[in-house]
């Protein structure tokens, strides 16, 4: 029994089936997109992740043995700088208090 399909053939299908099988569709192409939309959430995620510990990493890096950091020593030189002009400013006032006496 030969069975000829063409573009003139009818099918038939209850309709029960029928929106069964849209509905089966419907619900896996919603199950579908919601599987990717989450698993860009966590692609996004890790790699946001990824670039803090970069970021800790570079950070412990340029942490030196004595554990100062290049800001801390040119902090530490600007502080160093003012105590030589208190200094120097608290001689001047010593000064200026003995040429007032």
């Amino acid at each position: 029994m030969a069975v000829k399909l063409n573009d003139q053939s009818e099918i038939s299908i209850p309709l029960r089936n029928l929106i069964a099988l849209v509905a089966a569709a419907t619900v896996s192409t919603y199950a579908y997109f919601g599987i990717i939309e989450r698993l860009n959430t966590l692609e996004g995620e890790v790699e946001r992740a990824w670039g803090e510990i970069k970021e800790n990493d570079t950070w412990i890096e340029e942490w030196e043995s004595s554990g100062i950091l290049p800001l801390d020593r040119e902090q530490n030189l600007y502080i160093e700088r003012l105590k030589e002009d208190v200094n120097d400013m608290r001689l001047e006032i010593k000064e200026l208090k003995k040429s007032n006496n």
